[in-house]
């Protein structure tokens, strides 16, 4: 017997089936042959539009087998790269030994890793400890990209969020991401995919940081790659950097300019987003990228701008934000510390912009100011403004935040 939603006419039901989401659609697959067929087209979109892979074997085999796919691979737009981390492998290394699946109540699961791929996914962290150059990332990442003619956007974070305190002790960790980084960006300029976003972190509701892959300075020698990344990211629209400057490895000179060039490489950027320590560690190393910045990064279409963990001097600061004043919309400075003046006279450079929609606050110090309260930095205090909901200028709203003391 026909279903009414059969019988409507094409027209009509592709209206319908346009507001579907992606379980409904795999509903309306299994309710016939005529259904699955009018629906099939949308479903491949929604359903193959978002991949993720941890750069396991088994992840990138069914990467590759999807990038090789003539009706799949047109599909996917966005590429999210998870990694897991070292207490993780451990875990499934442990579980691979014990031999048993479903594997005892007492392992804790890994999110997303499918028992039968466990055996596969466990090798990945040693083989990439083992191999400075992981020539199987390179060239698994490298194949997927170059058959994904419609990518736009590669994600790199972890997994599963870690506490910072452990993760400020994570040697392995820092060397596993970087590699992986250095894999990632490998494939992006042998590939020679064009992005419009690039991240190293995931958002959660107010948090601009969740769930982000740190990696050390190091990983940002790209050498002769820079110049193939700069056709990358002509027309890259958003980046976000997740960068441990404090990271204790030799420094050889220019290590700044390194962290500058990567962001200059995409000069029709709109959204940048850095974070340049950890949250309760900043060091004076993220005072010098600031400082390189300061002086090299110029950016014409930037309008949005995000600064974030970091020590800064005043000026630089200023300068940063007076070179980009024509443009920018909306700034948030979020953890930050001042080496040199004072936050309300810095502040007072967004004065500049006449476009300026919403500025952000949190978290805030220098020699004589604060702004912050309680421990934790999930609750400290938020100052905001924002043109579409206050009635004061950013003038009136910067001297009102003075006389209210919120500066302690």
């Amino acid at each position: 017997m026909t279903s009414p939603m059969e019988s409507l006419p094409v027209e009509l039901f592709d209206m319908i089936a346009a507001h579907l989401s992606l379980s409904e659609h795999q509903t309306l697959r299994l309710t016939s042959r005529r259904l699955h067929h009018l629906v099939h087209t949308k479903f491949v979109w929604l359903a193959f539009s978002e991949q993720s892979t941890t750069l396991g074997p088994s992840s990138l085999d069914r990467l590759i087998k999807v990038s090789s796919h003539q009706g799949f691979r047109e599909a996917v737009k966005i590429l999210h790269i998870r990694l897991l981390n070292q207490e993780e492998y451990e875990i499934l290394n442990t579980i691979k030994r014990v031999g048993r699946f479903p594997p005892p109540k007492r392992f804790p699961r890994t999110s997303g890793i499918k028992d039968k791929h466990i055996f596969d996914e466990a090798t990945t962290f040693d083989y990439v400890m083992k191999n400075e150059h992981p020539t199987r990332l390179y060239d698994g990442l490298t194949r997927v990209l170059k058959n994904l003619p419609r990518l736009k956007s590669v994600s790199f974070s972890a997994k599963t969020s870690a506490p910072s305190v452990w993760e400020l002790g994570a040697e392995a960790d820092h060397v596993f991401r970087s590699r992986c980084f250095e894999a990632v960006t490998h494939a992006i300029t042998h590939s020679r995919v064009k992005l419009d976003e690039f991240s190293m972190a995931r958002r959660k509701r107010r948090r601009i940081f969740y769930k982000q892959a740190d990696v050390s300075f190091v990983a940002f020698h790209l050498g002769p790659q820079l110049q193939a990344l700069q056709l990358c990211f002509s027309n890259l629209q958003s980046l976000t950097l997740s960068i441990i400057t404090g990271y204790g490895a030799p420094r050889p000179d220019g290590w700044t300019n390194r962290i500058c060039g990567f962001i200059a490489a995409a000069p029709k950027l709109k959204n940048l987003t850095l974070s340049l320590d950890r949250i309760d560690r900043l060091s004076q190393y993220s005072c010098a990228t600031v400082t390189c910045l300061a002086a090299s990064c110029r950016l014409s279409y930037l309008e949005k701008f995000e600064l974030v963990n970091c020590a800064a001097h005043g000026k630089d600061l200023i300068e940063l934000i007076r070179a980009h004043s024509s443009s920018l919309r909306h700034i948030v400075v979020s953890n930050i510390r001042l080496v040199t003046s004072k936050w309300c006279l810095t502040l007072d450079a967004v004065k500049t912009c006449p476009q300026l929609k919403y500025l952000q606050l949190v978290a805030l110090e220098d020699r004589w100011t604060r702004i912050t309260t309680g421990r934790q930095y999930q609750d400290r205090v938020q100052l905001a403004w924002d043109v579409r909901k206050d009635n004061q200028n950013i003038s009136d709203w910067l001297l009102a935040i003075n006389d209210d003391n919120h500066y302690d």
